[in-house]
C-alpha cells in the first residue's frame, strides 16, 4: 500500500496527496472513483483545518473508529513532527513522504486489528 500510494502521488493520474492515499486503499475500503476525484481540493494544505491531505484521507478512512483515528494522528505527528501541511513544509518534510507515512501507519493499524 505504501509504494502504491507513493506511485499514485503526482503519478500518471496526477493525484494529490489525499487522492493518492484514497486510491491506494480503494479496494480495502471500497473507495469510489467519485470520492477520489472529489478530494482534488484536499491537497496542498487545503484539507480541513490545514491538515496534511495524506493524513486527512487516512483519517477519513477510519473515521468510524475514533480510537484508530486518534492513534493514527498521534503516530503521524510523532514521526513527521506536525499534522498541518504548512508546518510540515516548514520542517522540510516532503509531501511524498507524508503520503508514504500516512499509508504506512494506516496499513499498520489495519494489520494490528485484523
Amino acid at each position: 500500500m505504501v509504494e502504491t500510494a507513493k506511485k499514485k502521488f503526482h503519478g500518471e493520474e496526477r493525484y494529490n496527496c489525499a487522492q493518492a492515499v484514497l486510491s491506494a486503499f480503494r479496494d480495502k475500503y471500497a473507495v469510489s472513483e467519485d470520492c477520489i476525484k472529489s478530494h482534488r481540493t484536499s491537497g496542498g494544505g487545503r484539507a480541513e483545518g490545514g491538515t496534511c491531505g495524506a493524513l486527512y484521507a487516512a483519517l477519513m478512512l477510519v473515521e468510524n473508529n475514533p480510537e484508530k483515528a486518534e492513534k493514527l494522528c498521534r503516530r503521524f505527528e510523532q514521526k513527521a513532527g506536525h499534522t498541518k501541511c504548512r508546518e510540515l513544509k516548514r520542517l522540510g518534510f516532503p509531501c511524498r513522504e507524508c503520503v508514504g507515512l500516512a499509508a504506512e501507519l494506516l496499513a499498520e493499524l489495519e494489520q494490528k486489528c485484523a
